[in-house]
């Protein structure tokens, strides 16, 4: 994590043997084929590996340079590892957020003694089984201690981004309906109607899955209408008929979605791209078709052409999400289609709709 952007991270490629505990800087690779970038001590906060490693930038003796060491144990008692001017010193004790010390290969059982006096189950001694000054050993000492001292550790280090969680939220935004009725495989009276603009609302649910792979579910609230009306000869009549379609209907939709999101965990702009399907649920319709004769001997007629209650729909879109103090802002374009059936008639009304909304995400 570089210092001058303590609220993002950094993810990347970094040679260890070369950098992180005996220079004092870290080889980066944004990508395994792209540039080295030499990250130098001072501009880092801290380095977290994806095998939970963590590594933290602070001086081991008082007047020293800065350097970074790793995280070999964390507690009250920490143990550190990193490169140190001194040729008997590798590893390196802090005591309840105190002052980092080295501790010297010649004089580390006498000092852990006395820092672990205070938990009597702990044997630090020199007997059969001697104490190796090693990272295994030590480690494992460190946390036994740890687990007994009644004092609660201090959390100093970055701990990495934290994985990801489900999120719930909301989203509004303007959608574009375009709502037309089927008369034997085509549009009725050869025309579709205008779009219409209508406000659509839904709450979201996204569920990790793994890597930048999420399952996305909604609740969303749509509205659709139109009003077709031509002048023609239905069906086998020799004289000609206005004839009309009136359609205005409310939906409760519940797609679920397939998100891919670019870039990184923790990045400030993720964008995405999604796309599935799920229910279309007619709330309420008016379906009613009229056809008035020009002439009188010729008979009217008006009725309810019937809208199936559930459908399937299809969704798809993409957008960006943008991580804020407050929670997680996003804007998208979407885009999905419906047919819907008709339990009276041998044909169906089709609903084509795309929005751009604004959601809130926590």
């Amino acid at each position: 994590m570089r210092s001058a952007a303590p609220t993002d991270t950094i993810r990347g490629y970094v040679d260890t043997y070369r950098g992180t505990h005996r220079w004092g800087f870290v080889r980066f690779r944004a990508t395994p084929d792209g540039a080295t970038e030499v990250l130098h001590t001072r501009e880092l906060q801290a380095v977290g590996t994806a095998d939970g490693r963590q590594v933290l930038r602070t001086r081991p003796v008082s007047g020293d340079s800065l350097r970074l060491l790793e995280v070999v144990a964390d507690g009250p008692l920490n143990l550190y590892y990193g490169y140190s001017p001194r040729a008997d010193v590798d590893f390196f004790l802090q005591q309840n957020g105190g002052e980092v010390l080295p501790l010297r290969r010649t004089q580390f059982l006498p000092v852990l003694q006395s820092v672990m006096a205070g938990c009597p189950t702990l044997a630090v001694n020199g007997g059969k089984q001697r104490l190796q000054y090693a990272r295994q050993p030590l480690a494992q000492l460190v946390d036994a201690y740890n687990r007994c001292s009644t004092v609660a550790g201090k959390a100093h280090r970055y701990p990495g981004a934290r994985p990801p969680r489900p999120e719930i939220g909301v989203r509004a935004g303007l959608q574009r309906s375009q709502l037309w009725y089927e008369d034997n495989g085509h549009a009725f009276g050869y025309q579709k109607p205008d779009a219409n603009t209508n406000f659509t609302g839904a709450v979201q649910l996204t569920l990790p899955i793994g890597g930048s792979f999420r399952a996305v579910v909604e609740g969303a609230y749509s509205q659709a209408h139109s009003y077709v009306q031509v002048h023609d000869l239905p069906r086998a009549s020799v004289n000609y008929f206005t004839r009309s379609a009136d359609l205005k209907a409310s939906y409760l939709q519940v797609p679920l979605m397939l998100r891919w999101q670019v870039g990184r965990e923790g990045r400030l702009v993720r964008p995405f791209v999604e796309a599935g399907g799920g229910l279309n649920v007619v709330l309420n319709y008016r379906a009613w078709y009229t056809e008035t004769p020009d002439v009188s001997y010729d008979k009217a007629d008006a009725y309810d052409l019937g809208m199936d209650r559930v459908q399937f729909m299809v969704r798809g879109g993409g957008g960006v999400d943008v991580r804020t103090p407050i929670g997680k802002l996003g804007v998208a374009l979407h885009t999905q289609r419906v047919s819907i059936g008709s339990p009276r008639e041998k044909t169906a009304f089709r609903l084509l709709q795309s929005d751009l909304s604004l959601s809130y995400m926590w």
